[in-house]
């Protein structure tokens, strides 16, 4: 039961029932009723909340008093779990680090405890081995840049009081993206020929063309234009309002006669699921820590050492934004200093002909 009262007296909490709640309400001018709301917190002190409504009927009074309850009640018995939900119901779609958040510290009530199981979580990840390795740094990283979106969007959204974790210290760890040397592509080209891989082709062409593997398993005999000497589609996934075709124009004469030997109606490079074919030629090639969408840098890479511009990308209609194209491609610092090498060169041999025509 809870105590009402119609003074401005505040209730001593410790005369409330067990559960330290209970209310007072005070008429104010106009027809305004002022409605308060008392509950211990957590370390058991008293304290209440308030709220001003434009009527007097005690109905409406009730109504307030339980509004003002459920909030309390809502944000003292906050979990994790709840959290998630409100994130999810935002941001739909299944996300693997935060199911096993959810329970891992789903059950944990958001309060000054909630770090403390938190770091534990935190510190098992970074301890104890899953499938016989080590997380990690990025892998660890991304459990915490998780766990800081959820929260600051419970709290900006006003479903927890306060945040109960300050500092997250994401650390972005090793670098896992990477390309191929010269010596590398052709070490995998030769493992692959070698062995009769369907997946020679593929790559041989992803090498070269930027395309998104899920692309790259659609693309049919009608994608490619002999006449135009280049493979257009439409990319599944872009950021632009109206998606535009994607001319991929990387082809030599082993990839056209590859290509027309295609049958109409057919795929042009059938895969369905190779996994644990390709780890099997990147280890006959000697080559580690090498992904399949890591093609796309090397594509990019190849395009922009090949005097290929940003502009002239996206005029292709490569579905890529500049800091896309920043992230993708990587620099080869013994290029950069070739190609700074032959600038400096240049700059010297006309200005050595200024001078002469001046002499």
């Amino acid at each position: 039961m809870s105590t009402f009262s119609k003074t401005n007296d505040y209730i001593n909490v410790d005369t409330l029932p067990d559960e330290g709640r209970g209310m007072s309400y005070t008429y104010l001018a106009n027809g305004k009723t002022r409605v308060k709301y008392y509950y211990r917190d957590k370390n058991g002190l008293s304290t209440h909340k308030q709220k001003v409504i434009d009527s007097r009927k005690i109905t409406d009074i009730a109504k307030a008093r339980i509004e003002l309850e459920e909030s309390t009640r809502s944000l003292k018995s906050t979990t994790f779990k709840d959290c998630v939900e409100h994130y999810e119901k935002s941001h739909p779609g299944y996300n693997s680090y935060i199911y096993r958040l959810k329970i891992a510290v789903g059950n944990t009530v958001i309060d000054d405890n909630f770090s403390v199981e938190y770091l534990n979580f935190i510190t098992r990840l970074e301890t104890e081995p899953y499938k016989k390795k080590m997380r990690s740094v990025a892998t660890i990283s991304k459990y915490k840049a998780y766990t800081r979106a959820i929260l600051m969007f419970c709290y900006n959204m006003g479903i927890i009081e306060k945040m109960p974790i300050r500092k997250f210290n994401v650390k972005p760890g090793d670098e896992r993206d990477r390309i191929l040397n010269p010596d590398e592509k052709l070490k995998l080209l030769n493992t692959l020929q070698r062995n009769e891989s369907y997946l020679y082709w593929p790559v041989y062409f992803s090498l070269t063309n930027p395309i998104r593997r899920g692309d790259l398993v659609k693309l049919t005999r009608e994608n490619w234009e002999p006449f135009e000497n280049w493979v257009s589609f439409y990319a599944s996934k872009t950021r632009k309002k109206q998606n535009r075709p994607t001319y991929l124009t990387e082809i030599d004469e082993p990839l056209i006669d590859y290509l027309n030997s295609i049958p109409p109606g057919n795929l042009l490079f059938p895969l369905t699921s190779f996994k644990t074919h390709w780890a099997t030629m990147l280890r006959q090639a000697n080559i580690k820590h090498f992904q399949f969408r890591d093609l796309k840098h090397c594509a990019i890479t190849h395009m922009m050492d090949s005097n290929y511009t940003r502009d002239m990308l996206k005029g292709q209609g490569i579905q890529f934004t500049d800091k896309m194209i920043d992230l993708y491609r990587k620099y080869d610092i013994r290029k950069e200093l070739d190609k700074l090498k032959i600038r400096c060169q240049e700059d010297c041999r006309n200005e050595n002909e200024k001078n002469s025509v001046r002499v």
